[in-house]
């Protein structure tokens, strides 16, 4: 975030003030491992530096803060006259200075950039080496950015700061309050979680293969195991095989119209990713799952007329045995009812959240 000058926060009601507390910290952090920093109260008349560090070897770095307000911000011929009294005031009273800092609030012009290289470093003694640094705006903003930083903007602008230590408190705080919520006994483990809820919205790898793959495969068996018990009904005697002839004939066109549609099925797996997210849905088998479901009820509604024309006057023994030929129904319409169960799961399991 660009630095917005207008927020500076003052310092003992003065911006030039906090401008230099800024640059004082931003040095302090860059060099104060180097040496020893040193503060100047330029109330008395100053130094030329508002504050400078002196290393081992006893040379000294100085940092000079000129705080300008307006727009635009410019050297004005005044403005360049008391930074060149700075420089001059520095380098008598600081004969070790090998480097002098300039901070500015802007960015150069090309000409402003020229004075400070020509007209500026032209005070500096021909039997001195002091080299002249300039940190304007996009300098400090680029200190101010930096995690190294982190609290400046947030004390000389009043701007919140989401450094690393934000989330971290953000966090710890968030983290007690659920603690003090948390109730085991509504507690899902974090695998049912992913389970049920994150990975169909991922539709990652193990949503298909742990939770969806397992349909198509499993209306295979059951048509299967459908079709092997529906052989079983070919044996039984001459009153019965009416009944159970009408079975056979129905049982096989559901097991037709569940194969008719077995391709689309498998197909459907391959469908599940995020790029044809719209191209599933639970509308595409209605039909399908309507005539299928419209075959067993026809089936039962069938078997129970059949019953009440043909063996309910019958008397005990003849019932009986009825009711012990009509056990082999049972796998069957087990499987196939299954089977109609299985595929609304896989259509409605399989259209994408």
């Amino acid at each position: 975030m660009l630095i917005n000058w207008n927020a500076l926060q003052p310092y003992k009601t003065k911006k030039d003030k906090s401008f230099e507390q800024l640059c004082y910290q931003i040095a302090r952090k860059l060099y104060a491992d180097q040496g020893l920093m040193t503060s100047i109260d330029d109330s008395g008349g100053g130094d030329g530096v508002e504050f400078y560090l002196t290393l081992s070897d006893q040379t000294q770095y100085g940092w000079q803060a000129k705080y300008y307000e307006g727009n635009p911000v410019r050297l004005s011929p005044s403005r360049k006259t008391k930074i060149k009294d700075s420089l001059k005031k520095s380098l008598e009273i600081h004969p070790n200075m090998t480097d002098w800092f300039l901070c500015l609030p802007m960015v150069p012009t090309v000409d402003e950039n020229k004075w400070i290289d020509q007209e500026l470093k032209q005070l500096i003694p021909a039997n001195r080496k002091v080299e002249i640094i300039l940190w304007h705006e996009d300098e400090l903003h680029s200190y101010l950015n930096t995690p190294e930083f982190n609290g400046l903007k947030q004390a000389f602008f009043n701007e919140l700061e989401l450094s690393s230590d934000w989330f971290d408190s953000r966090f710890d705080h968030q983290s007690v309050l659920v603690e003090k919520k948390f109730d085991e006994e509504l507690y899902t483990e974090n695998s049912e979680f992913f389970y049920w809820y994150v990975n169909p919205i991922l539709i990652n790898e193990e949503y298909k293969e742990n939770r969806i793959a397992y349909y198509p495969r499993k209306l295979r068996e059951l048509n299967q195991q459908g079709a092997d018990a529906l052989l079983k009904l070919r044996y039984t005697n001459e009153k019965l095989r009416p009944l159970f002839n009408h079975a056979i004939a129905e049982f096989e066109k559901i097991s037709g119209a569940y194969i008719k549609i077995q391709p689309q099925l498998d197909e459907r797996l391959n469908q599940l990713c995020p790029n044809r997210i719209f191209e599933t849905s639970e509308g595409d088998y209605v039909s399908e799952i309507e005539n299928i479901f419209g075959m067993l009820n026809s089936w039962d509604e069938f078997k129970r007329d059949w019953y009440h024309k043909n063996i309910a006057s019958e008397d005990e023994k003849e019932q009986k045995n009825y009711m012990d030929q009509a056990r082999v129904f049972n796998p069957v319409e087990s499987a196939f009812k299954e089977l109609l169960e299985e595929l609304k799961y896989y259509v409605s399991h399989s259209t994408i959240p």
